[in-house]
């Protein structure tokens, strides 16, 4: 039997009608289960964000338990869990992270459309280009928007139709960070603190938002898309279900 852990994020209940499973909202009710899903969420501690569903009791008490699907969580509950002879599966492979920031990309827009009262005349700054910052660019590019990049790493092999990669130091309307650190210094702060500021990345994040007003724009798939998103975790899961 499968259970999917709930942390009250839509997705997770979509995926629950998908593979016509129980959402569990406490520890009592894994204890029957072969197979778990975990929500869609790094799991730093003991405990799965947004609820009281403890791993190490998972670990203690779900005798039946064969295997786990995660998205992240710590190596010492990784190594715990295998000790155990439990089979761990992250869904959060390529075809998971190639839907997902598709999705990421339309919600941001749509926000960005929404919210942004002039767009042909500003010039657009993107931090990073992996799966997120190329796929941005591409639709920055396919609105006839004006765009650069700015890249930790030299991608100038990369870039597709000339597009170039530049320092942050010039003067921008629009920053999007992809990128998960903290790319620009704080000594650069006063450079860009006139812009609007867009972040997409996880933790912890492109910048220190107490010195900078910056719209962090976190779990962009649930908010706005959750049955697209659900459903790419569905098929990231359904090739590897016992």
């Amino acid at each position: 039997m499968i259970g999917i852990v709930n942390n009250y994020d839509k997705r997770m209940g979509i995926l629950a009608n998908l593979l016509n499973c129980k959402l569990a909202n406490s520890n009592n009710d894994l204890y029957d289960l072969d197979t778990i899903i975990l929500p869609i969420t790094k799991i730093n501690n003991e405990y799965v964000e947004n609820t009281n569903i403890s791993l190490n009791e998972i670990i203690d008490k779900c005798y039946n338990l064969k295997q786990i699907f995660y998205y992240d969580m710590l190596d010492e509950y990784k190594q715990k869990f295998l000790k155990k002879g439990i089979n761990l599966i992250s869904y959060n492979d390529d075809d998971f992270i190639i839907a997902n920031s598709k999705i990421t990309i339309y919600g941001f827009l749509k926000y960005l459309l929404n919210n942004e009262e002039e767009l042909l005349n500003k010039s657009f700054l993107v931090l990073g280009y992996g799966n997120l910052g190329k796929r941005l660019s591409l639709a920055l590019k396919g609105l006839g928007l004006n765009y650069q990049i700015y890249a930790p790493k030299n991608y100038k092999e990369l870039c597709m139709n000339e597009e170039k990669i530049v320092n942050y130091n010039n003067k921008y309307d629009i920053i999007i960070n992809t990128i998960p650190f903290h790319i620009i210094e704080e000594a650069d702060y006063d450079k860009i603190k006139k812009c609007h500021i867009y972040d997409l990345a996880s933790y912890p994040y492109g910048f220190d938002n107490e010195k900078l007003q910056v719209i962090n724009l976190l779990k962009i798939p649930g908010k706005y898309y959750p049955n697209d998103a659900a459903y790419s975790i569905y098929c990231s899961l359904k090739k590897a279900l016992l």
